[in-house]
């Protein structure tokens, strides 16, 4: 027995065609569980793969504020 599908190809290609068409750039797609289509843009695809660089940042900035 299988699930239902709870999104159609249709659908999936019109959330990515409206998102080009707002100017993003789409890096990923995903369907939740509950069938929720979620559109990654590049910019935070980039944010989500390099947690090491985003703590470094934090990081250099409470040290900064501690020096001057």
């Amino acid at each position: 027995m299988g699930r239902r599908q709870t999104f159609t190809q249709a659908e999936v290609t019109r959330a990515i065609k409206a998102a080009t068409a707002a100017g993003m750039a789409v890096a990923r797609c995903e369907i939740t569980p509950d069938g929720a289509i979620v559109i990654s843009t590049e910019a935070t695809a980039k944010v989500q793969a390099d947690p090491l660089t985003e703590w470094r940042t934090r990081k250099d900035a409470r040290g900064a504020k501690g020096a001057a």
